[in-house]
């Protein structure tokens, strides 16, 4: 950000006279209109891992504390006395808040002055908790009308009956006819980065994970006819990375990059449980087969099972840190797949295989915390498949007894669950792949990269069908 801040006084303060007697037409709402500037702008050197000067505003509780000078930041009814406004205020770059920024915008400023005058009153739900958290659902900018350059594929989901795909966009979700890959309809005015997509049951809506990397989260519904968020399950404070819905369809679990775990009530948007049980991004969220578990993957190297029901930690698997034989390794988990019809999981990332595993038998394995060393050495239950992608898998589906898996290096390899053998494999990409889904009656592959590119692929003539950017437009 630029550091050329030009300050004329008397437009500024015949501008917030302006502004504030148009604020006091409605009330300022502290939630929806000054939190957010606060976590924007401020919040990255007053938050809750850094403090300069001893101040910090991540919740409204530390937003009224003061910090190292001992003056008041907010002094309700007061902005003259306030040290919060007076710093934002302030001409002399190396005192002014924000430091190495852009001064806030006079609309900005009004905003908080407004607030403060009224009363800052708080008007979320617990003082004490992190501001972030408590923000209410942003409204999401419409997409442009073309993409001046391809975004990348993050996801991709057919449909389950019909030859449609829904591919993540720039603030959207567009919809393709499979057979012609032509465009059908755009879902727009969504977050910015959609990470996770999941038909419903009816197929009449769509899960939607995604948000700002580092700044922003979100899990909602949103209606495939009208193209409107029907419901905002709940925001975070980084982007949701993955999402999973039960065999019944009414239970939505979500991981983010902030290593939060939550579980979600689809009917009635209840918050039923969440955890940081992970010391990294959870990467990967799946249902196990019986719908018992929910099973997450992190790049802390760790495949985590919780209860369903009430999230408690059942056991963890180790699988992808051993310390022996020819699987021996730390390695990141990029995702991971429940099989109903062998009822086990399937987890991958970084190293040469895929891990095949039984909760139940894991937390056998695991033993008491007297076994906690000798754990790593156990080879166990875990069978092992050779992924032959040379690179790490990004990402893994699984179609009746057909398991695709891409990755690291452009390529996609298919093999067949029964047996563990490879039955197809696809090169062409030049990219990784990031995104990939069987159609509907599982004869194809369609996969997407970071360039943008995707690509449909017939597993039993192993060719490429079509090839094409996918943004609208082009």
């Amino acid at each position: 950000m630029t550091n050329r801040i030009i300050y004329i006084s008397t437009l500024v303060v015949g501008s917030l006279s302006m502004l504030t007697t148009v604020a006091h037409a409605q009330q300022v709402s502290f939630m929806k209109d000054v939190a957010p500037v606060l976590l924007r702008r401020c919040a990255g050197c007053h938050g809750d891992k850094k403090a300069e000067g001893g101040y910090r505003l991540h919740t409204y509780d530390y937003l009224l504390t003061p910090g190292d000078s001992g003056e008041r930041p907010v002094v309700s009814s007061q902005p003259k006395e306030s040290l919060l406004l007076h710093r934002i205020l302030e001409k002399d770059d190396s005192i002014r808040m924000p430091q190495k920024d852009d001064s806030l915008s006079v609309a900005e400023v009004s905003l908080i002055k407004t607030w403060i005058s009224e009363g800052a009153v708080f008007d979320g739900i617990e003082s004490g908790k992190r501001l972030v958290t408590q923000l209410p659902p942003r409204e999401h900018p419409a997409s442009p009308e073309s993409y001046r350059v391809p975004v990348p594929a993050q996801t991709i989901v057919c449909h389950p009956e019909k030859n449609q795909v829904a591919i993540s966009g720039y603030h959207e979700i567009l919809i393709w006819d499979l057979d012609e890959m032509k465009l059908i309809k755009r879902l727009q005015n969504l977050p910015q980065r959609i990470q996770a997509v999941i038909w419903t049951e009816t197929a009449e809506q769509l899960f939607v994970a995604g948000g700002t990397p580092g700044e922003y989260g979100e899990l909602s519904l949103v209606d495939v006819d009208s193209g409107e968020r029907t419901k905002v399950f709940g925001t975070f404070d980084d982007i949701v990375l993955c999402c999973a819905v039960n065999s019944d369809g009414n239970r939505v679990a979500v991981g983010t990059a902030a290593k939060e775990t939550r579980m979600y009530d689809v009917k009635t948007s209840e918050l039923l449980w969440q955890t940081r049980s992970h010391s990294n991004w959870v990467t990967g969220v799946a249902f196990s087969h019986d719908d018992r578990f929910v099973v997450t993957t992190s790049r802390d190297q760790t495949a985590k099972v919780h209860l369903a029901h009430d999230g408690t930690l059942f056991t963890i698997y180790n699988g992808h840190r051993l310390q022996l034989g020819g699987q021996s390794g730390r390695f990141t988990i990029n995702d991971i797949r429940s099989d109903a019809n062998t009822r086990l999981l399937y987890s991958a990332g970084e190293g040469s295989s895929i891990r095949v595993w039984d909760p139940v038998k894991a937390k056998d394995e695991n033993g008491t915390a007297a076994d906690m060393e000798g754990r790593f050495f156990k080879m166990g239950h875990t069978r092992f498949i050779a992924h032959n992608l040379d690179d790490q898998v990004l990402i893994l589906k699984i179609h009746g007894d057909k398991l695709a898996v891409a990755g690291a290096n452009g390529r996609i390899n298919i093999f067949r669950i029964s047996d563990g053998q490879e039955i197809a494999s696809f090169d062409g990409h030049g990219d990784w792949v990031f995104s990939l889904d069987f159609s509907a009656d599982g004869s194809r592959v369609i996969s997407g990269d970071f360039s943008g590119e995707i690509r449909v692929w017939d597993i039993k003539a192993q060719q490429v069908l079509k090839t094409l950017q996918a943004r609208p437009n082009q």
